[in-house]
């Protein structure tokens, strides 16, 4: 699968789902490097956040599409 197909896998499941973490992404998409394409979508002028979530003595972190906004 191509980086412009993981790209564009990730962006919509952000916009349905509101959020992804690389648990999620390698589960559901199939995507091992979901770190590598979030720079990518932001280069395109997406607005992502990201967040260190703490939960049962683990941390990771969750990304979500700011929605309604590119960035500047």
């Amino acid at each position: 699968m191509n980086t412009e197909t993981q790209n564009a896998m990730v962006l919509k499941h952000l916009k349905q789902r509101g959020s992804i973490t690389t648990f999620t992404a390698f589960q559901r998409l199939h995507i091992t490097r979901l770190p590598a394409r979030i720079p990518e979508l932001r280069k395109q002028g997406y607005a992502i956040n990201d967040v260190w979530v703490h939960r049962n003595g683990k941390r990771y972190k969750a990304w979500s599409l700011v929605q309604g906004r590119r960035a500047s």
